[in-house]
């Protein structure tokens, strides 16, 4: 009896494992470096991948979003390839963070 639980176990174990890292899908990627051109009233910015040094074009409408980015400012953003577009899902403005750590806020 135990011996047909075992691999009926083993199954399900492995049948669950594929089920969960499916459902997880890929990591998004991050970009990180500064902005070097804002446009659409700052819903779509041009960073310097500081990694690659690459230039990303991100449309952040939707993003989840603090202080908006302008050009200079270093930023570090979430966001997942949609199509032809880069959609951000977070965006963290490091600039201004700098700005509130060193100001006391």
């Amino acid at each position: 009896m135990r011996a047909k639980a075992l691999p009926k176990a083993i199954l399900l174990l492995a049948a669950s494992a594929v089920l969960v890292a499916v459902a997880c899908g890929p990591a998004a990627p991050i970009v990180e470096g500064k902005v070097l051109k804002a446009e659409n009233g700052g819903m779509k910015v041009t960073v310097a991948d500081e990694a690659t040094g690459e230039m990303v074009t991100l449309e952040l409408n939707g993003a989840e979003m603090g202080s908006p980015p302008e050009p200079g400012h270093v930023v570090r953003i979430v966001y997942r390839a949609d199509g032809a577009a880069n959609k951000a899902l977070r965006v963290m403005n490091l600039t201004h963070a700098e700005k509130l750590g060193s100001s006391g806020h």
